[in-house]
């Protein structure tokens, strides 16, 4: 045989999952524009879809023989939000005109003017209304995706766009203010040769004070716009990493001292804005290491991380939510935090937002189908919780039979998770093989099972 000498290929069991595919969900932001500016549109719908909404753009969606107008008036009725990219192009199309009507009647209307648009080019139905200025290509964007997650109730993404809309600045009520009202934070300040050795020499002596509060205070105060900017940032981000490596680099069964002072070293490295510190010390704090448990403090860290765009700390901050651990209770946001980690891949989070969907607490407008669609994505991912779920609302119940075998099968091979879906799959399992369910080989597997779970 061709593998002769070598190891049989594994054997494929995960039949019932090869042929999932997700059920599509509606689009949640329909982007009308002139067919003029399509290059702005393509490069809001891009923008756009990196922050994790779904885009509707009529030349990416249509195919070939489709009803233009049937086609378009689906996808806008099905969505959550109308981007309208205003120009003294666009004001004209009735096309363009007749679709704010509709979006504006509808509560749907996000209004963006992509240029300045002239006052006698602006017709009546659209006079009145606040524009957002998305003319500045990158601040535009970011600006706009936060206009859309607040109009669609993503508390998660809104505080994620936030945090960028600082660093990117100008500063238009995007988080704490650091620069005078109106400062560009980008403006250089320029100093003659005297007045930056002065500012050099204060940046030594803040060095060889080392107190992380000084030299925070300095980098935002003193340094920032000026010729020194750049060093002070790579001194800060390379010393925080230098912290975060020595924090991290002790033996698990080190002695609780010496636990203590790495702890201590992560929280400055943390202090200095090291996102991989925040993470180290989130999970230290949550899971009691060394029995210093503070789920506050843990909570406060992941906020710290996942605000910042860490994606590892999205599942573990919107677990603490849901389930009120380390301060209040948020199970609205702790479902956006879930929906990101769940965009980025973590199939866990995909079965959770699933399950808030399928409550309605994710404030989807199809509950079921997009539980259906997390569901499906999380299976084919090879979680088992997410078959278990799965498995109860599919249509053909052969097939349900088949993924709820899987996830038995799958728990038997790592039990201890302790999991709701890890308790219940075994009787349901055997509830539904004396309704007769399930394939001749499916049956008999499922027969193996029991007579393991006996065992």
């Amino acid at each position: 045989m061709f593998w002769k000498n070598k190891a049989p290929p594994p054997r494929l069991r995960f039949t019932a999952t090869f042929d999932l595919i997700p059920p599509d969900l509606p689009c949640e932001v329909f982007i009308s524009y002139a067919r003029k500016e399509e290059r702005q549109a393509v490069v809001i719908d891009d923008l756009l879809s990196e922050f994790g909404f779904s885009v509707y753009r009529d030349r990416k969606q249509l195919d070939a023989g489709d009803n233009y107008p049937k086609h378009l008036w689906d996808a806008i009725s099905r969505s959550r939000a109308v981007v309208a990219l205003l120009s003294n192009t666009a004001v004209t199309r009735p096309w363009v005109l007749r679709e704010c009507e509709w979006a504006l009647q509808n509560n749907k209307l996000l209004a963006c003017a992509i240029e300045s648009i002239h006052d006698e080019s602006m017709p009546t139905l659209l006079r009145n209304l606040h524009l957002t200025d998305i003319s500045k290509e990158r601040i535009g964007a970011h600006e706009l995706a936060r206009a859309l997650a607040r109009k669609l109730r993503r508390p998660a993404l809104e505080a994620l766009v936030e945090r960028q809309l600082y660093e990117l600045g100008p500063v238009r009520g995007a988080g704490p203010e650091k620069t005078t009202p109106g400062q560009n934070r980008d403006a250089r300040t320029f100093l003659n040769s005297k007045e930056l050795g002065i500012l050099k020499s204060e940046w030594v002596d803040v060095q060889e004070f080392a107190d992380v509060d000084r030299i925070l205070w300095f980098e935002s105060n003193r340094s920032r716009g000026t010729a020194l900017e750049y060093e002070v940032k790579v001194w800060i981000k390379t010393n925080a990493h230098s912290l975060y490596r020595e924090a991290t680099s002790g033996p698990p069964d080190q002695p609780l001292e010496e636990f203590k002072m790495r702890i201590h070293m992560a929280e400055l490295s943390a202090k200095l804005g090291n996102v991989d510190a925040m993470i180290f010390l989130g999970f230290a704090f949550s899971n009691g290491w060394h029995g210093i448990t503070d789920s506050k403090l843990a909570r406060d860290y992941f906020k710290e991380a996942a605000e910042l765009g860490h994606s590892r700390a999205w599942a573990p901050y919107a677990a603490m939510l849901n389930t009120g651990e380390g301060g209040p209770r948020d199970v609205h946001t702790a479902a956006d935090w879930f929906r990101l980690a769940a965009g980025a891949g973590d199939a866990l989070s995909m079965t959770q937002y699933g399950l808030l969907c399928a409550k309605g607490l994710a404030g989807e407008a199809d509950p079921i189908l997009a539980a259906r669609h997390w569901w499906t994505k999380a299976a084919i991912a090879g979680h088992a919780g997410a078959k278990v779920n799965l498995a109860q609302v599919m249509d053909d119940r052969d097939k349900g039979f088949d993924l709820l075998l899987e996830a038995v099968e799958a728990f038997q091979e790592k039990p201890g998770q302790g999991s709701q879906a890890e308790l219940m799959a075994p009787a349901l399992l055997g509830q539904w093989f004396d309704e007769g369910r399930g394939s001749a080989n499916a049956r008999v597997r499922a027969q193996i099972c029991f007579e393991q779970e006996s065992d």
